[in-house]
C-alpha cells in the first residue's frame, strides 16, 4: 500500500475488532541506501574505465580475455546492485500491515475442562514415547540374545560332548 495512505488503512482495519495489541515499526535503510549509490557510481566508473581499455588497447589475446572477465563479473555486481536500489526504492514507496485475526471463540478464556485435557494430552505423550522406548531397547536387545543364546547353546553341546566322552 502507499506509504501515504498508512494511517487511514491502519485505523480502518482497527475497526475490525478489539484490538489486542499493535506494533508500529520503522526501519532508516538511509545510510544503506548512500553506501549502495556510492559502491554503485563507483562500480560504473570502472565499468567504463574497463569499456576504454577494450577499446583502445590493443594487446595480448590472454589479457583482453582477462580483461572481459573482469568486466562480466562487474557488470554482473551492478546489475544486483542496481536490484537492491529497485528494492529499497520500493521499500520506501510502501509500507506493510500484518494483521492477525481471531474468531471471538478463540477470544474466550479456557474451561475448566482445560487443565484436565492438557494432563490427558501429556499422560498419552508420556505413554507413547515410554512405547517408543519399549521398541528401541527390544531393537538392541534381539541381536545380544540370539548371539547369548547362540554361545550358551554351543557350551551346553561341548559339556555334554565332554561328559559323554569322560564317561
Amino acid at each position: 500500500m502507499a506509504a501515504d495512505r498508512f494511517s487511514e488503512a491502519f485505523s480502518a482495519i482497527k475497526t475490525l475488532g478489539e484490538v489486542q495489541s499493535e506494533k508500529l515499526g520503522t526501519e532508516d535503510i538511509s545510510k544503506a541506501y548512500t553506501d549502495l549509490q556510492s559502491r554503485l557510481e563507483i562500480k560504473r566508473q570502472t565499468e567504463g574505465r574497463l569499456r576504454d581499455i577494450l577499446r583502445t588497447r590493443t594487446g595480448k589475446l590472454s589479457e583482453v580475455l582477462e580483461v572481459e572477465r573482469e568486466l562480466g563479473r562487474l557488470t554482473e555486481e551492478i546489475e544486483q546492485m542496481e536490484g537492491q536500489r529497485r528494492y529499497y526504492d520500493q521499500e520506501v514507496a510502501l509500507s506493510a500491515i500484518t494483521v492477525q485475526l481471531l474468531e471471538p471463540s478463540a477470544l474466550v478464556r479456557r474451561g475448566v475442562a482445560s487443565p484436565l485435557m492438557r494432563a490427558l494430552r501429556e499422560a498419552v505423550d508420556v505413554f507413547m514415547n515410554s512405547l517408543g522406548l519399549i521398541v528401541y531397547v527390544t531393537s538392541f536387545l534381539i541381536p545380544w540374545l540370539l548371539i547369548a543364546a547362540g554361545v550358551w547353546l554351543f557350551i551346553r553341546i561341548a559339556r555334554r560332548r565332554r561328559r559323554a566322552q569322560a564317561r
